[in-house]
């Protein structure tokens, strides 16, 4: 079985030939390799026209995928490794391991080296193909996106749910932590989504385990989310669906793996991927 990216570079080859030559060519392949080329559609068809490097994708990944890697490093080490990363990510990984020492000067072909090593340990590196080379898809832009968006765009997708359940209480001084816990905004947003109907809502049942706490509640909302989020993402391509995991930070992205398991209906995948559009339109609307 080819790599995602070896199956990505056969096609783009294959598409710069003549007719028949390319017709020839593809007969070459398995029957079931021949149909999964005929399928994909580039988001860019001059991507394989860039100069790329796979260690690229490092940069999108959360500091907590990095961490477990580099608690065992040597002071030494820690520092070249550190020196490697992204800006941001080398700032926080510094702060969670309290280190203080300067960052050394590293060549282009060392930082290479370092970052190519770190992106091997992570899980699913089997899947990473560039940003650029994916297939075509309306939710590559979720690829780009920052945690902070990302995890924001969770929890606005959440509210939905927690508007259903708005409309189940009755206990004057929960709906008043329910406020409480929420900016203004969220709560005017929450508002006018309890007057709608959604058959995704979990209502109660999504609720149940809420202890009063404005930091639960804000939880149980992301959480619910992320699972509508999941279930529009299921069955995309595995290179955007690492992109996505890997942006989470380990914890929501465990949870975000564990929903996107399960094959929606395509009725409810039809909904859920118009309401995470609509969202991630509205992101970039603002960008």
């Amino acid at each position: 079985m080819i790599s995602p990216l070896a199956g990505l570079a056969c096609k783009a080859f294959l598409e710069r030939q003549p007719p028949q030559r390319q017709k020839r060519l593809a007969s070459f392949l398995p029957k079931v390799e021949q149909v999964q080329m005929e399928a994909i559609q580039f988001a860019h068809s001059d991507w394989i026209d860039f100069s790329f490097r796979l260690d690229e994708a490092l940069d999108t990944v959360h500091p907590s995928w990095i961490i477990p890697q580099l608690q065992a490093c040597t002071s030494l080490e820690l520092g070249c490794f550190l020196a490697s990363l992204h800006s941001n990510q080398a700032k926080s990984i510094k702060s969670f391991l309290h280190y203080l020492r300067p960052l050394p000067m590293l060549t282009s072909l060392g930082k290479t080296y370092l970052r190519t090593d770190l992106l091997t340990k992570i899980s699913g590196i089997e899947n990473i193909i560039p940003l650029r080379a994916l297939p075509a898809s309306r939710f590559n832009p979720l690829a780009s996106f920052a945690f902070r968006d990302l995890v924001r765009l969770g929890f606005l997708l959440g509210l939905k749910d927690l508007g259903h359940y708005l409309r189940q209480v009755i206990d004057k001084a929960k709906i008043k932590s329910i406020e409480q816990a929420l900016s203004a905004e969220e709560w005017q947003t929450v508002q006018q989504l309890s007057l709608k109907k959604d058959p995704l809502v979990a209502g109660r049942q999504g609720f149940s385990t809420w202890d009063g706490r404005p930091e639960k509640l804000r939880m149980l909302v992301e959480q619910r989310g992320i699972n509508r989020l999941a279930k529009a993402l299921f069955g995309e391509h595995p290179s955007l669906l690492w992109y996505v995991t890997h942006i989470f930070d380990v914890p929501r992205a465990s949870f975000f793996e564990t929903v996107c398991t399960e094959n929606p209906s395509e009725a409810t995948r039809d909904l859920v991927q118009e309401q995470v559009l609509e969202a991630v339109t509205s992101f970039l609307g603002r960008g």
